[in-house]
């Protein structure tokens, strides 16, 4: 027998393979004062709009000292939710722009949307991915048996202002067709631990043609309206 060697080749894909989303690891963050903590590149209810943007604009996002295990970083977004009223503000983190048109949580007038006219409140994407890994780690206030998932999902769409509504109804089939790809992942407690998640995308049957956009959603309850006062969501990488 002859001896045969054999050659591995290690090839980075950071350029090629895998796109990241503008600070991910939330490692940026703009305004930090004692009441203000935004991460670069995304969004909470400090910089909503619409006609109940003043009513819903308190903090609800900080810059937290805890990024998760093997980081290179230092820190990772808390969301965590309020009460308003008596009604439950669940945490809300986007890279687009939330709108907040009524009082009730479920309502149409409350969505996410990417506002492709603006950079800061949109993302743009080179191509279409296969999955997106994060990492999480869900602290609800108390057990919640009947609504225990915190949600995150992302949507790759075309160049028109998409909107994700709180309930799959409210879209009309003309806002459907924006739609290229999505991925969504709602899970329970993680029981204060970090955990790894990796979402393939579903495309659906829209042509993807020219540039694209992706939107992601991540909330500290997969359910509008629901939710406890203090529930946290951690989100990195």
């Amino acid at each position: 027998f002859d001896d045969i060697s054999f050659v591995v080749t290690v090839i980075d894909n950071s350029e090629d393979g895998i796109t990241q989303i503008g600070n991910g690891d939330f490692e940026d963050w703009r305004g930090v004062t004692g009441s203000n903590h935004a991460p670069d590149n995304w969004n909470s209810f400090e910089t909503s709009e619409g006609s109940f943007a003043s009513f819903s604009s308190a903090q609800q996002v900080q810059m937290a000292e805890d990024a998760r295990p093997g980081s290179n970083g230092f820190y990772c977004a808390d969301i965590w939710s309020r009460s308003v009223l008596g009604v439950v503000a669940q945490g809300n983190l986007t890279t687009g722009c939330i709108n907040a048109g009524a009082t009730s949580a479920s309502d149409k007038a409350n969505y996410n949307y990417s506002k492709t006219s603006d950079s800061k409140k949109s993302e743009t994407l080179s191509k279409l991915p296969t999955a997106i890994r994060f990492w999480a780690k869900f602290v609800p206030a108390a057990v919640n048996e009947q609504h225990p998932n915190a949600h995150f999902e992302v949507v790759v769409h075309d160049a028109h202002d998409y909107i994700t509504y709180s309930a799959p109804s409210y879209q009309s089939e003309e806002e459907k067709s924006y739609a290229i790809a999505k991925a969504r992942c709602d899970f329970p407690t993680t029981n204060g631990e970090w955990a790894e998640f990796t979402v393939p995308f579903e495309k659906t049957n829209n042509a993807a043609n020219g540039q694209l956009y992706i939107i992601v959603n991540i909330a500290t309850n997969a359910d509008p309206g629901q939710g406890q006062t203090g529930d946290h969501l951690y989100i990195d990488d």
